[in-house]
């Protein structure tokens, strides 16, 4: 042991208070790592399970803070919260990363309780910690369909095929290929982005702290899981992005001029910047003005463009509604996040006026989506048929009642984000069939 930490291992060492059954985990507990700190955080107890899984010796980590079992983005944010947690409330337990000797980080299920005096009073802390391991997936297909959130593929396909439609109704034409090329490369760029999300979320500790995950909000949680490790999402998501971009030039040299390469530069820097440093666009009040635009305008008017080698102002209007209704569906899927979004200082419109008044921003948003419509058919702007959208009146208006209800308990608003996403791509079908049959009949 080493000058200050020795002196405080001294006067504070907790192991002589331990409870029998804290006592016996740390003696006889063989699979996981059990370690007892004082009330400065430094080791005083350490058994070969926390050998085994952590790879320092007892030797090496006696006396040692127990920052060494945290990789640097615990410092700001869970490790303090561990400590508050387990001081105040008597225990944590969640699972959190960890790392390593050898550098390597993995998920870990750690529980902190306290350890107490003869006079009752906190003198350290013990923490039991099991390596999570991989959660049984029937098959490696369906791992990277949870990685990449494939089923929310939706939010990219609907603009794609709305800018398409769109063309096809002012043209009477169809290019098949370069519309195969736009579905492959925004498929790429959305696949990398939701594992850049992962990946930065993770970073900064956001999905570690989310104890509340819902198959709509909280990430795809593969690397809390311990399906993937956080690197190897990290250059699969280069990897998408590479691929959409490459993609993306080619389409840029069948059209005149470099529309297509200023939207794709765009789209990508929305897409990536949306989590990831410097901008962090999610944590600065930005993250539904991204998404909007990302999978509103710049898909609905690119894909037109590649169709028609032109802009016009028809899809960048329509496009504005289908901006709106997917930045409603990330806005609603932060009600369920927000305690851990507030833990890491992510910044959004739901934690920043509450809940309560986000309902009233989430109806507004859904209203202006189904009125810009009404007024483009009025102005005589876009066919008649597209009014064809206002039978998704009905879900709309189930969405926003159920979110009324239930917008401060879990569980119970998972209806709402499920017919949320059912609207977007409800209004979007419905958009893109209309300006079809406006071509046919």
């Amino acid at each position: 042991m080493r000058g200050a930490a020795y002196s405080v291992y001294m006067k504070t060492n907790p192991l002589p208070f331990l409870s029998a059954e804290q006592k016996g985990q740390l003696e006889n507990e063989q699979s996981k790592s059990v370690i007892v700190a004082d009330m400065d955080g430094n080791v005083v107890g350490f058994n070969p399970g926390a050998q085994d899984i952590f790879g320092y010796t007892a030797k090496e980590a006696i006396g040692m803070h127990v920052r060494l079992f945290h990789p640097k983005q615990n410092y700001a944010r869970i490790l303090p919260e561990l400590f508050r947690t387990a001081l105040q409330k008597g225990k944590y337990d969640a699972v959190i990363p960890l790392i390593r000797k050898n550098g390597k980080e993995f998920p870990g299920h750690i529980i902190v309780t306290q350890v107490k005096d003869t006079q009752n009073q906190v003198v350290g802390l013990i923490g039991v910690t099991e390596e999570v391991r991989a959660l049984p997936v029937s098959s490696t297909i369906s791992k990277w369909i949870q990685a990449l959130r494939a089923p929310f593929f939706s939010a990219t396909l609907i603009p794609v095929f709305l800018g398409t439609a769109i063309a096809f109704h002012a043209t009477g034409l169809f290019s098949f290929w370069p519309f195969f090329w736009t579905v492959l490369g925004m498929l790429c760029i959305h696949a990398g982005v939701n594992m850049a999300n992962d990946y930065y979320d993770h970073r900064s500790g956001n999905d570690a702290l989310n104890q509340h995950p819902t198959p709509f909000s909280g990430g795809s949680r593969v690397i809390q899981d311990g399906i993937f490790s956080a690197d190897t999402i990290k250059w699969v998501s280069f990897s998408f992005l590479a691929l959409g971009a490459l993609i993306g030039l080619y389409i840029n040299s069948l059209i005149p001029g470099n529309k297509i390469l200023f939207i794709g530069l765009l789209g990508m820097g929305i897409g990536f910047f949306y989590s990831a440093p410097p901008f962090a666009a999610s944590y600065r009040r930005f993250g539904e003005l991204f998404v909007g635009v990302g999978f509103g305008p710049l898909i609905v008017v690119g894909s037109y463009i590649v169709q028609t080698g032109m802009f016009s102002w028809i899809p960048l209007l329509v496009s504005i509604p289908i901006g709106l209704l997917i930045a409603g569906v990330l806005f609603l899927n932060e009600f369920p996040d927000a305690e851990a979004d507030i833990k890491v200082g992510k910044r959004n419109i739901v934690n920043s006026i509450g809940k309560k008044s986000s309902v009233h921003v989430l109806a507004g948003g859904i209203i202006l989506a189904f009125a810009i419509i009404a007024g483009l058919i009025l102005a005589r702007v876009i066919p008649i048929w597209t009014a064809g959208v206002f039978l998704a009146i009905p879900l709309a208006w189930k969405t926003i009642t159920h979110t009324q209800e239930n917008y401060d308990t879990i569980l119970e608003l998972i209806p709402a984000n499920a017919s949320m996403i059912t609207l977007n791509f409800v209004f979007g079908a419905l958009l893109t069939l209309a300006f079809l049959a406006g071509t046919w009949l």
